[in-house]
């Protein structure tokens, strides 16, 4: 007996189109045939995008069969592969970020040279309402770390910082609802940035420190706010 691809259930394909990345998805999938296309248009289909340069045509014309509407609202993780040209990214957001509805998982590199488009970066967070996960690589600023502490819905966080010379402060009224946050330095560990995020974190639960310059002889400068997270139970440097 001969058996046809379109003779699975269509809640195996689902399963399996879980695990592709949406380029390789449409690219391999689309107009294929009548039964791929219902499946793809399925709303219980969810997408994992990463975005790259090459994407810049797709960004001009959101009726593309990428960024039609019926699949921004099921990308449920996106990821920022631009480097040289970072701002696509910054566009693909400008255009669409109020139709990713179900985005939970963001993924983003910020460079010096986009330090115009911060202040965008910090309005389009808090239109993500279900964002549970924020992998960040930036060099940290006041406005970016309030927007980040006040994101309602965000559990875990990584932030890889470069170096800053911005005196950061540490006293305004945010309390986070991260769970679990990973700290990655590039450059000198600003150990005042740790204390900050002690302070605006009380249901941390995990905290990881890393970098070439951290010295875990210099954890006593905020052992005081340790000693005031209650629910943390790893930590690792």
């Amino acid at each position: 007996m001969q058996t046809c691809a379109e003779h699975l259930p269509i809640e195996i394909w689902l399963t399996i189109f879980q695990y592709f990345e949406a380029h390789d998805l449409f690219h391999a999938f689309h107009n294929l045939n009548n039964y791929f296309n219902q499946i793809l248009a399925s709303n219980y289909l969810s997408f994992y995008v990463r975005l790259r340069e090459t994407d810049n045509n797709h960004l001009q014309n959101s009726i593309s069969p990428y960024w039609s509407d019926s699949v921004l609202n099921r990308i449920v993780h996106l990821r920022s592969l631009v480097q040289s040209r970072s701002y696509y990214f910054f566009e693909f957001l400008h255009w669409h970020v109020n139709k990713l509805i179900r985005l939970q998982s963001l993924s983003i590199k910020i460079y010096s040279r986009d330090a115009p488009y911060i202040l965008f970066i910090c309005q389009a967070l808090k239109q993500l309402n279900v964002l549970e996960y924020l992998s960040l690589t930036c060099i940290p600023n006041q406005i970016l770390l309030k927007a980040i502490l006040t994101i309602p819905t965000l559990h875990i966080c990584q932030l890889i910082l470069r170096e800053t010379t911005t005196i950061i402060n540490q006293h305004f009224n945010v309390n986070s609802n991260i769970k679990q946050l990973l700290l990655i330095y590039l450059g000198n560990v600003n150990y005042s940035l740790i204390n900050l995020f002690l302070i605006h974190t009380p249901k941390l639960k995990r905290l990881e420190i890393s970098g070439s310059h951290f010295s875990f002889d210099q954890v006593s400068i905020f052992d005081k706010q340790l000693c005031t997270l209650i629910k943390l139970r790893i930590l690792k440097f």
